[in-house]
């Protein structure tokens, strides 16, 4: 027998477990229907002879994965942790134009866990584009058109910042000694 496996593994061949079984259909659905109706896997390993790890790692193959199937598994809630109905509710209150602090608070949730339904969603609302408003200048104190609120300085006082770097001077406002 050793020999037998030395030359299998010799010649490249994958050599199996004798103690592995082959997944029969009859298994797979009554793994399915268990594992959907909230039984352990350890549960189910016992009425199969199989291991846990191995059910788990069947319940993977299958793609019954805990996420997909908590709604039937624990009254409702998604593997998000929002129900169903929650779940739709985001999404038409989203769809609607409701702001999502709004959305948040009929949903007894943070803002937070919104947002990042949201994102997991793949939805998103477009950034209102800059408001252009007048500003006094930081720097000399005249009034200028700005691009939004990061922008506090006119573009004469950021050129002779730019002029005076180039020239190796320090910028900024200096008193006369």
């Amino acid at each position: 027998m050793a020999a037998e496996a030395e030359s299998e593994r010799a010649s490249g061949k994958r050599l199996r477990r004798k103690s592995a079984r082959r997944w029969q259909p009859a298994e797979d659905m009554y793994l399915a229907e268990a594992w959907r109706s909230g039984r352990s896997a350890t549960e189910i390993a016992i009425k199969l002879a199989r291991s846990p790890q191995a059910v788990r790692h069947r319940v993977h193959h299958l793609d019954l994965c805990r996420w997909r199937n908590r709604a039937e598994r624990s009254g409702g809630k998604t593997g998000s942790g929002l129900t169903v109905e929650e779940l739709s509710t985001l999404v038409d209150a989203f769809r609607r134009g409701e702001p999502i602090i709004d959305i948040a608070e009929r949903l007894n949730r943070a803002e937070s866990t919104v947002r990042s339904h949201l994102k997991r969603l793949g939805l998103r609302r477009r950034r209102a584009p800059r408001r252009r408003m007048k500003r006094t200048c930081l720097q000399c104190h005249r009034l200028f058109w700005s691009e939004g609120a990061h922008n506090r300085r006119c573009g004469d006082c950021k050129q002779t910042d730019n002029e005076d770097q180039i020239l190796g001077q320090p910028a900024g406002i200096f008193w006369a000694a």
